[in-house]
């Protein structure tokens, strides 16, 4: 395994999983931060390469493709950690008050890891919507309604602009 840093140092990571060390170190701060406003810049590697996902993750799925489900077992981790830490805010009373950006970088290379950019044409690096259209999320339960939703182009350079 590769090595993990904290900060400047080196750390030894609680598992083997990447998804899952980030997501615990995410949920260490919000703990240890819980009176403080605090800033998180978590960006997990999953979905991207190596495609290596956890056999229970992928064990969930039935494709016929084994490419498909690893990614699909990816997807299942990311979507699972996602959840321990917005759970992790909720138990920290910070949930309501925090501001959650939620995005990819673009489109899914189709033929590279079993991903599936549907309807759209196009994969990563193409010009096509499937190469850089991506879900691009924002809560902040105080602050937004929830169910909005926008037809206007944004990249995520818009997020600084937007905190401030």
């Amino acid at each position: 395994m590769d090595r993990i840093m904290r900060n400047k140092e080196f750390a030894e990571p609680s598992s083997g999983y990447t998804t899952e060390i980030f997501t615990q170190e995410a949920i260490r701060i919000i703990q240890e931060k819980q009176d403080k406003p605090f800033f998180i810049y978590l960006s997990h590697n999953a979905v991207h390469g190596p495609m290596d996902a956890k056999d229970e993750d992928i064990m969930s799925y039935d494709f016929k493709s084994p490419l498909r489900k690893k990614y699909s077992g990816l997807m299942k981790n990311l979507d699972d950690q996602t959840g321990l830490l917005l759970q992790a805010l909720k138990d920290s009373k910070q949930y309501e008050n925090t501001l959650i950006f939620f995005m990819s970088d673009n489109g899914g290379p189709t033929t590279h890891n079993g991903s599936s950019n549907w309807p759209l044409r196009g994969f990563k690096g193409s010009e096509f919507e499937g190469g850089n259209r991506t879900p691009f999320l924002i809560q902040w339960p105080k602050k937004i309604s929830a169910g909005l939703s926008s037809d206007k182009p944004i990249i995520a350079y818009d997020i600084f602009a937007t905190c401030i």
